[in-house]
């Protein structure tokens, strides 16, 4: 199998990284995939590639321990930060719903 790599020069820091919606996305979807790629090569240019494995690696649990401390405690926070996020998500998903049945129960009530 072949691989095509495409860089970015260096004459590219000066333009506004491409926008993402990575956050919002529950899966990577082709589009999200090119937005993803697409900052990474702005941002580190030819060695876009070199980052992201770094970015997984750093992800793994065995690595953990070799990472410098700041990194650690930014991921950690990152982590709590997003499992709070989706913890309110959650919630306001639950308290919509039940809002919804509650609107319907008080339309029964008119028709009784």
């Amino acid at each position: 199998s072949s691989t095509t790599t495409t860089t970015t020069s260096n004459n590219n820091n000066n333009k506004k990284p491409p926008a993402t919606s990575a956050t919002t996305t529950m899966t990577i979807t082709p589009r999200i995939y090119q937005q993803v790629g697409d900052l990474f090569r702005h941002r580190f240019s030819t060695h876009a590639g070199w980052a992201h494995s770094l970015l997984f690696v750093a992800e793994l649990p065995s690595f953990r321990p070799v990472l410098p401390h700041d990194i650690v405690t930014q991921m950690d926070q990152f982590k709590e930060e997003e499992q709070q996020r989706k913890a309110d998500m959650k919630k306001k998903k639950k308290q919509e719903k039940e809002s919804n049945i509650d609107d319907n129960d008080d339309d029964d009530d008119l028709w009784n």
